[in-house]
């Protein structure tokens, strides 16, 4: 099995945005504002895999699964750092009962950490601050 997963293929014009997503029906989500953005989804099911890509072409930016990917996202903030791309913005999202979980990731270096249910229903507007 392939470690990413290119979502939205042929749709770059505005450039690639990397997911560490682990829900199916997210995912879907994030092919739906990507595609109303012009911009690729890539999502990856391996942070290496997905640092590898980023060293290679940086990505406008880089969507968390904190409830079902934790590690993964704070390993991967932890190695986006060593590699010098901190700079590229990560977002994420988790439950309204991880509010702990919230403040840690955005001192690991997330940008900007949303409840679950706002990410989904700003999805849109998300993509957009990122993507244009």
């Amino acid at each position: 099995m392939s470690n990413w997963r290119e979502v939205s293929p042929g749709l770059s014009p505005s450039g690639a945005v990397f997911a560490l997503v682990a829900s199916v029906e997210i995912a879907t989500r994030l092919v739906k504002a990507a595609k109303h953005c012009h911009a690729q989804l890539n999502n990856f099911d391996d942070v290496e895999r997905l640092l590898a890509f980023a060293r290679e072409k940086p990505p406008m930016f880089i969507i968390l699964d904190w409830d079902e990917r934790e590690a993964q996202a704070f390993r991967l903030l932890q190695a986006l750092r060593s590699a010098g791309l901190d700079k590229v913005p990560t977002v994420g999202f988790s439950s309204q009962s991880k509010g702990s979980l919230r403040e840690e990731a955005q001192r690991a270096g997330c940008h900007r950490v949303y409840p679950k249910s706002e990410f989904i229903r700003n999805l849109d507007d998300i993509f957009m601050r990122y993507v244009t």
